[in-house]
């Protein structure tokens, strides 16, 4: 009996937002078991929720097998997903990867502080839940004593492809 198995292409390029984590979940649903997917990913970052969804969904599609690959730019949020994936993964000649702390805005009235209460929220659980998922990133990327020193200070570091074929 001949294999029904298939091999799919999947381009997620641009920022990580709601129409690209709809566009991998709806690919994820439409695979079966047997099929093979190659999904190339370039990205200058984006919301980190939804970069966390996309790691959620990479790691639990059951469906197929994954190869997953880093073009061009592995920015912000982009690292974090390319780093924090459990999936066969490599990257491109010519990619690079940048990681930086997280930042949010929030509104701050004249006395200083945020009266509203999902502010309060969104800043607790930057300083908490993303801070975890820096550090997982951190450990895997193996940053050098200077890389980690700009890191700490707010600063953008940027990985090579040497460094990002080795995560």
């Amino acid at each position: 009996m001949p294999s029904s198995n298939k091999s799919m292409i999947l381009n997620l390029s641009g920022p990580i937002d709601a129409e690209m984590l709809e566009l991998l979940i709806n690919t994820c649903n439409a695979m079966q078991k047997e099929d093979e997917i190659t999904i190339y990913f370039c990205s200058n970052g984006g919301d980190v929720d939804i970069a966390v969804a996309m790691i959620h969904v990479i790691n639990n599609c059951s469906n197929g097998k994954i190869l997953f690959v880093g073009r061009n730019m592995l920015y912000s949020a982009a690292l974090l997903v390319y780093t924090l994936i459990d999936v066969q993964k490599e990257v491109l000649a010519a990619t690079r990867g940048m990681i930086h702390q997280s930042t949010l805005s929030v509104d701050i009235n004249e006395s200083g502080t945020t009266r509203d209460s999902e502010q309060k929220h969104l800043i607790k659980m930057l300083k908490k839940e993303v801070s975890t998922l820096s550090k997982s990133m951190i450990e895997r990327i193996k940053l050098s004593k200077k890389e980690l020193k700009r890191y700490n200070k707010g600063h953008d570091v940027y990985l090579s492809f040497d460094t990002l074929s080795n995560i």
